[in-house]
């Protein structure tokens, strides 16, 4: 079981932030990717790259690992939130939200701001606060 945003992408914690300025060798997408098991498409559209962009790549920018770490950490706390279930969190991370205006989490995430306000939703859910 991952337990941290670092562990879903195979970063040491005390070492992570050096590493994203960095910027993170693509094994630690990939790990990402093998570790949650969301769909290819979906993560490298967070990410904003596509399919020949990751292609021949050897490390993702600093933006690109910042991104990277963002949905790591948003799919920890959803995973959390279903209570360690992959499959539910999956489907969750896809479904358009009425919170957020009825687009899915996944395809909110693609800012800072999007993301603030899909960690906001998940902390409301956690403790019942709905509205």
């Amino acid at each position: 079981m991952v337990r941290s945003a670092w562990d879903s992408i195979g970063v040491p914690t005390d070492g992570g932030i050096d590493a994203v300025k960095r910027g993170l060798p693509i094994q630690h997408l990939e790990e990402f990717l093998k570790k949650t098991q969301l769909p290819r498409a979906a993560v490298l559209d967070v990410l904003r790259l596509t399919a020949s962009d990751v292609e021949g790549k050897v490390r993702l920018t600093q933006e690109e690992s910042e991104r990277l770490w963002r949905l790591a950490s948003i799919y920890q706390k959803s995973l959390g939130l279903f209570e360690d279930d992959a499959e539910q969190t999956i489907q969750w991370l896809h479904a358009p939200q009425k919170a957020l205006g009825d687009v899915s989490p996944l395809k909110h995430i693609v800012t800072e701001p999007g993301a603030a306000q899909v960690q906001e939703l998940i902390g409301r859910i956690e403790y019942g606060v709905l509205s």
